[in-house]
Parts: C-alpha cells; sequence; structure tokens
C-alpha cells in the first residue's frame, strides 16, 4: 500500500484534530473515538484514523480496543450491505459507529446532569461543586471532539474521488445530519 507520508505523520500523531484528507489514490480520515466512563465520571477519547483506497480500507486505533465488533458481524454476514458495496461504504460504517458512540456519551452527560440537579436541589456540597465543574470540562471536551468531526464529515460529503460511490454518499450526508444534530445538543 503507498500512503502518503503526510498521512502516516497524522496516524502517529495522536493529537490530531478530526479530519478528512482526499488524495489522488484514496483518502484519509482521523477521528476521535468517544466514551464515557461513570464512576468517575469522565470522557474518553481514542484516535482512530483510516487509510482507504480502490477495494481496501486499513484502519489505526490508538490503544489496542475492540471499538467496532458490530461492523465486524456485518462484515461476516455474506448478505450485508458492508459485503455488497466497496470501502467507501465500509468507512462510512466505521465512521456511523463512532458517530452512534457520541449519542451515547451524550446520554450520560444528560444523566449526569440530572444527578447534579438532584444534589444542587438537596444538600451541595463541595463534591456537588465539583462534579458542576467537571462536567463542564467535559462538556467543552465533546464540544472540542464534535465541531472539527462535523467538518471532517462534510468534506467526506462533499467529496469527488473515484474511489466514493453516489450510493454511498447518501449514507455519508445522513450521517453529516446526525453530527450537527449531536452539536446542536451540546
Amino acid at each position: 500500500f503507498v500512503i502518503h507520508p503526510l498521512v502516516l505523520e497524522d496516524i502517529l500523531d495522536i493529537h490530531q484534530r478530526p479530519k478528512f484528507e482526499d488524495y489522488e489514490n484514496g483518502f484519509f480520515i482521523t477521528l476521535r473515538w468517544l466514551k464515557c466512563k461513570k464512576e468517575p465520571f469522565e470522557l474518553e477519547t481514542e484516535q482512530v484514523s483510516m487509510w482507504v483506497g480502490q477495494g481496501f480500507l486499513l484502519s489505526f486505533q490508538e490503544l489496542e480496543s475492540d471499538l467496532f465488533p458490530s461492523v465486524r458481524e456485518r462484515i461476516n454476514n455474506p448478505v450485508s450491505r458492508i459485503r455488497q458495496r466497496g470501502s467507501d461504504y465500509l468507512a462510512y460504517a466505521l465512521l456511523d459507529t463512532v458517530v452512534d458512540h457520541y449519542y451515547l456519551a451524550l446520554d450520560e452527560i444528560e444523566e449526569r446532569i440530572d444527578q447534579l440537579e438532584e444534589e444542587v436541589l438537596g444538600d451541595p456540597g463541595n463534591d456537588t461543586k465539583a462534579g458542576i465543574h467537571q462536567l463542564k470540562v467535559q462538556s467543552l471536551q465533546l464540544r472540542k471532539s464534535v465541531a472539527p468531526l462535523r467538518e471532517a464529515i462534510a468534506r467526506f460529503s462533499r467529496a469527488e474521488h473515484p474511489y466514493i460511490q453516489e450510493a454511498t454518499m447518501v449514507y455519508v450526508r445522513d450521517l453529516f445530519d446526525h453530527v450537527v444534530q449531536i452539536m446542536d445538543t451540546i
């Protein structure tokens, strides 16, 4: 596989902002996987990058974790849409899984807000104040992850690349709508 040196540099730099870049022999996507720890409440991120070309997708993760079991199940199903489409659709499916986890993080944040509201209405102590501050910091982290993700998905949805089929673009545009909805919710 021929991977542009700038792409390799971005893969190795785990502090990259989410982005989409178009190259002559493929396209590159990097983004942040978001997961939420409940105790103590904390948002954690992991960089996921993809190099996509004609008939292949190489994915790179910051950590050794199994982020995409649902996508793997779909790949193993011989009649699934993933098996019928190209590597561009597989890239969409991986991105969709990442975006779904942003929704899960939002649910966790809403749950934490409800918990802190109950504490504030009761007898708020220093733990409650610290929790409110931590929630604010985590919300800002979420916003900082979603804003560049929105731009990356927008660039993907507008890309005119020989390896991206128009049939896939319908799904990518829908994914963009989901990211905008997440951004509006924050």
